[in-house]
C-alpha cells in the first residue's frame, strides 16, 4: 500500500511540475485585453499611417512575434501577424497594443519587449521595435 502512495505522490509532483513550466513559459504574454470592436471598418487606416506601419512595425512583429502571437500558441494573445498587415494593424490598434497618441515607450507592444525578457526577445529587438514605433508615429498626419 505504501508503494502506491509514493507512486501517486510522484505522479502528482510530475503533473504539478509540468503545469508550472507551462504557466511560467507564458507569463510574459498574459494580459487582459480591453473590450474592442472586431469590425474592420472601425480603424481608419489612412489616418493612422497604415502604409508606414507596413514598412516599420509590421516587419519586426512578423520576424519576432509571429511564432507565438500569430500561430495559435495556447496562452499567447493573438494579433494576426501570420495573416496580413491590414488585419494585424487593425487588431493591434483595436486592442490598444499599438497607440498613436502616446510615446513609443508607452506602447504595450514596446513595453512587453523593451527589457529583453519577453520569451527570448533580446534588448536589441526591443530597441528596434521602439525605433520602428517612433518611425510609424512620425508619419501619422
Amino acid at each position: 500500500m505504501r508503494g502506491n502512495e509514493v507512486k501517486g505522490t510522484n505522479n502528482f509532483l510530475t503533473i504539478l511540475a509540468i503545469l508550472l513550466i507551462v504557466v511560467i513559459s507564458f507569463q510574459n504574454c498574459a494580459f487582459i485585453e480591453p473590450e474592442h470592436s472586431t469590425e474592420a471598418s472601425s480603424v481608419n487606416l489612412n489616418a493612422l499611417n497604415f502604409e508606414g506601419f507596413k514598412t516599420t512595425v509590421f516587419p519586426v512583429i512578423t520576424q519576432n512575434c509571429a511564432g507565438c502571437h500569430g500561430s495559435g500558441v495556447p496562452g499567447a494573445p493573438q494579433f494576426g501577424v501570420a495573416a496580413n498587415p491590414e488585419s494585424s494593424f487593425q487588431i493591434l490598434i483595436q486592442r490598444n497594443i499599438l497607440l498613436e497618441n502616446v510615446t513609443p515607450s508607452q506602447n504595450l507592444i514596446v513595453m512587453k519587449i523593451i527589457g529583453g525578457s519577453h520569451n527570448g526577445i533580446t534588448p536589441a529587438i526591443g530597441q528596434n521595435m521602439q525605433n520602428q514605433v517612433t518611425a510609424w508615429q512620425a508619419g501619422i498626419p
